[in-house]
């Protein structure tokens, strides 16, 4: 069975050239609306447009768009799309133009607008020429002008189908399902018929005006110097196509021929005149789907191809690239395993693989798997598990160390194994079940073991036991000078083979390292470490000093490092868990490629091996087979990259449509010059593109910094930059490629407006109320302290006016008293005069007059030493109850003489005649004198 299935292998292969292409791919898992691509093109942005059997896709680099049924055009009005898409062009602006349903479509890359241009179900094909469209519609050519936006009936054809146009500077070429028209381009008029009856597909004319034409069904035809010759058809050899459905051609950059068959991809060596089948399984990099219907050169060169049900598959032809071999695909004992180890080559041309449950594989140049060996027959490896491959080119034998089945050796001339473990004896000093590893050194075999570290001499077939190390060595290499590097995950200890009890340790935790050793490589001074967490480190014998590479010192995208070898260009590959790294001692730099599924197609991990053949080629094994890639490939990082562009912006988490209406964006994105936000749109989200397909998954990273906000330049391995919470203000965001030197960045400008209260008449606003705030401050300060100052004055003098009526008060005071001694005197003798009982009446009244007026004198002297005391808050009323219709009877007497001579009527009324109340007689004798004596004062005379 396994013979049949190799033998099957071998005819599938025979068709493969001695190097294949690898072609990547793209498909629904991308977001391809649907996997048939009928028609490619690119934009001048360099975006890749996909025709489908559902809607038209757009592809940045980074994502897949599509656009499929109903739309809304650039007017707001709904547009019908449609869903099968065979023809896509572009004009000298870069704008796309496609047929769909039969329609003609434009989009206008400037606005991201689509527009209608026929809406009959009739535009059978399409072609661009200078600046026109040109379209077969019904049995009429049209050209559309992209700079006039104008149509022209160009060409009258005869009632049949047009399949397809081609435009040269001389002729226009139609293809018919009858045959092909050529029409000169000086007269419009079709001179000339070929292929009658043939139903033609395709079109093309090279560099040398060379015209391609292929056919549905009738094969390849070439039309030179108006000599029609047809391909021959040829099953196997180099002499003709291998099918006769012919579907797309496209033109390389050494200007030879692809074209696109029912079985797959053919090339046209120019050089060698010879035609090539392309067609090789999936599982080693090969076409999604044979049958090809499109193909589309770019602007690198990177042709593109487009199947049917396959998605579309890209490759550059001038380069060597990268294989990913998937051995799980090809494995022919469905054993399990993990990884791909460790491998060589050998001088036959084969690549030996070792896995950790799947056996040996040995597969040839063509990657086939010729051999695989697995444990259990009478002429096969010991295990399955294997752990270390190397091979003896003197003697032709391939070493083989297993995990639990020891050591084996396989003669390529006998095509035998040989099982140490079967051989030995028991108490022989020699390595039993478990080996790590072996390698050829001078001509012996040197492994280690479990039981410690042996030399294997080939021709005798001996053991000789060197030393055994304190813990097990999981891995070594032995320098030119005979120097032992054992890595025992915690130290690397260096044992002279010419004298193996002298021992050097190197442990890493006593230097300051962390982290545990994975693999040692010796260099002619020393040897590289790779470690689990603190990079690479590089010890120099000679100085006895250790050198490290870790994320913080230089660009080595992790401190986690696998495995290491050295290619023919003194560089090192490194594997860690960031990827496959190329470190350049000489420039110090590490150029890495990306874990990317797409790139390696599988995870590496530790104990994934490294081989580098002597023609320099790399092979890294991986969780499901292998990779072959070019040294060059990582040059492709350092390439200038002119394609950078704005692609999609993001404000406040909303993604914004390019459209007239549109404040933000009234053209797409990379053809707007600045942003004008309001103040609350200020958190954004800025994508940008590449159209650098070949370099896609080389190590690409980008750097932006924006002016008026960041200082230095950012790096982002994702193609976006986000900003929140901006300031109002004007700032210029700036994008870069990281690793292009020489590239002019992209630039765009941000407005962010200022809000209303922030606007200079705002703050003039601002200004006047402050200002009329400070003076009314001011003014009502200044009047305070002029009313405080008034009151001051007012209070002194009112305390001066006060301390001069006390003054007066105490001199009226002293005076009363002065006047209160003679007039009590005086009251004293009119009493005595009173008291003589011999005066006449007459008399005696007038002395009783004289006493009132003395005891009138007398209580106003009383009256000024009571207001001193009503002053100093000590007089106290003395009230009593009297009847006060009688008191002011006799204050009326004492005016009534007054009255009588001024002959002032004066009366006195009281009714009732008695009232009687409480008050003190004395104050209120006071009022009422008080006001008498007013009321005389102002009385005339003789009157009332």
């Amino acid at each position: 069975m396994k013979n049949r299935i190799i033998s099957l292998l071998l005819l599938l292969f025979s068709t493969l050239p001695a190097t294949a292409e690898y072609f990547r791919n793209l498909g629904l898992q991308n977001g391809l609306s649907q996997p048939s691509v009928l028609s490619i093109a690119q934009d001048g942005l360099g975006r890749m447009w996909f025709g489908t059997q559902e809607g038209i896709n757009m592809y940045d680099g980074e994502q897949i768009t599509y656009v499929k049924g109903e739309i809304t055009d650039a007017d707001g009005e709904k547009l019908w799309i449609g869903n099968y898409v065979p023809f896509i062009v572009h004009d000298i602006d870069g704008d796309i133009f496609f047929i769909a349903d039969n329609n003609l479509f434009g989009y206008d890359i400037h606005a991201s607008t689509f527009k209608q241009y026929t809406t009959d179900n009739a535009t059978t094909a399409l072609a661009v020429y200078q600046n026109e469209i040109w379209y077969a519609r019904k049995d009429s050519l049209f050209a559309y002008d992209c700079r006039q936006h104008t149509v022209r009936s160009k060409v009258k054809l005869p009632p049949y189908t047009v399949n397809t146009l081609a435009i040269s500077e001389t002729n226009i070429y139609v293809g018919m399902m009858e045959g092909m028209y050529i029409i000169p381009q000086n007269t419009l008029q079709p001179s000339r018929f070929l292929l009658e009856n043939i139903d033609v597909y395709c079109i093309f004319e090279s560099s040398d005006e060379e015209v391609w034409i292929g056919t549905r069904m009738q094969g390849l035809y070439r039309l030179k110097d108006n000599v029609l010759q047809k391909v021959p058809y040829a099953l196997t050899g180099s002499a003709g196509i291998r099918n006769m459905q012919i579907r797309a051609f496209v033109e390389d950059d050494e200007h030879n021929i692809w074209f696109g068959t029912f079985v797959g991809l053919q090339k046209y060596d120019v050089r060698k005149q010879t035609y090539t089948l392309i067609q090789i399984p999936q599982y080693v990099g090969g076409l999604n789907h044979p049958s090809i219907f499109s193909l589309y050169t770019d602007q690198q060169g990177t042709i593109w191809i487009g199947s049917f049900y396959g998605g579309v598959n890209y490759f550059t032809p001038d380069r060597s690239g990268f294989v990913h071999y998937d051995y799980q695909a090809g494995n022919l004992s469905n054993l399990y395993y993990s990884y791909i180890g460790e491998m060589t080559a050998d001088k036959h041309g084969n690549l030996w693989v070792s896995t950790d449950g799947g056996g040996l594989g040995c597969i040839n140049e063509n990657w086939e798997l010729v051999h695989q060996f697995t444990a259990g027959g009478p002429n096969s490896i010991p295990h399955n598990n294997v752990k270390s491959i190397c091979y003896d080119r003197e003697n032709d034998y391939l070493y083989i160390g297993t995990h639990l089945g020891g050591l084996s050796r396989y003669d390529f001339q006998k095509k035998s194994f040989y099982n140490y473990l079967e051989h030995q004896l028991e108490n022989t000093p020699a390595p039993r079940h478990f080996i790590y590893q072996v390698k050829m050194w001078n001509g012996k075999l040197y492994l280690s073991s479990r039981e410690g570290v042996f030399q294997l001499d080939p021709v005798t077939n001996h053991f000789t036991f060197l030393f055994k190390p304190e813990s097990y060595c999981i891995n070594f290499d032995i320098d030119a000078e005979g120097n032992f590097y054992a890595n025992q995950a915690d130290r690397v200890v260096i044992v002279p083979l010419s004298d193996v009890t002298q021992r050097s340790t190197l442990k890493l935790q006593d230097m300051g390292y962390k982290g545990s050793i994975s693999h040692v490589r010796v260099t002619k001074d020393g040897a590289y470490i790779c470690t689990l967490g603190s990079g690479l480190l590089y010890y120099d014998r000679n100085t006895r000093k250790m050198i490290v590479y870790n994320t913080e010192n230089s660009t080595l995208p992790s401190n986690y490092c696998y495995n290491v070898k050295q290619t023919a260009s003194n560089k090192f590959i490194l594997t860690g868990d960031r990827g496959i790294i190329l470190f350049d001692p000489k420039e110090q730099s590490f150029t890495s490629l990306g874990q990317k599924e797409v790139y390696l197609k599988a995870p590496i991990i530790r104990d994934c091996g490294i081989y580098v053949s002597s023609d320099n080629k790399i092979y890294i094994g991986d969780t499901k087979g292998v990779t072959l890639l070019a040294e060059e490939e990582f040059h492709t990082s350092q390439v200038e990259i002119s394609s950078l562009y704005f692609s999609t912006l993001h404000v406040n988490n909303r993604l914004i449509e390019a459209s007239p209406e549109n404040k933000i964006l009234t053209a797409a994105l990379p053809f707007t010059k600045k942003l004008m936000l309001d103040t609350e749109e200020n958190n954004l989200l800025i994508k940008f593109a590449h159209s650098d397909y070949q370099n896609k998954y080389a190590q690409q990273g980008f750097e932006y910094k924006l002016e008026g906000l960041d200082r230095v330049w950012t790096f982002t391995p994702t193609p976006e930059a986000r900003y929140t919470n901006l300031d109002p203000g004007d700032y210029t965001l700036y994008v870069r490629m990281a690793y292009a030197s020489g590239q002019l960045p992209i630039q765009l400008a941000i407005h962010i407006a200022t809000p209303w209260y922030a606007t200079w008449w705002a703050w003039i606003f601002y200004m006047i109320t402050i200002v009329s705030g400070i003076t009314y401050y001011a003014r009502n300060r200044f009047a305070k302290q002029a009313l405080a100052q008034s009151l001051e004055k007012e209070r002194i003098e009112k305390q001066h006016i006060e301390e001069m009526n006390h003054a007066k008060l105490v001199f009226f005071t002293n005076v009363s008293h002065e006047f209160r001694t003679p007039l009590t005197l005086i009251v004293s003798h009119i009493d005595t005069l009173l008291q003589n009982q011999l005066l006449p009446p007459q008399v005696y009244n007038k002395i009783l007059k004289i006493k009132q007026s003395a005891q009138q004198m007398t209580n106003l002297v009383s009256e000024l030493l009571d207001f001193r005391r009503f002053t100093q808050n000590r007089f106290i009323l003395q009230i009593e109850k009297r009847d006060i219709g009688k008191f002011l009877k006799e204050i009326f007497l004492s005016f009534s003489d007054f009255a009588h001579q001024r002959n002032i009527c004066y009366d006195f009324q009281c009714n009732p005649v008695e009232i009687v109340c409480w008050f003190d007689a004395k104050q209120l004798e006071k009022v009422f004198f008080n006001l008498l004596s007013n009321a005389f004062k102002y009385t005339l005379t003789e009157g009332k």
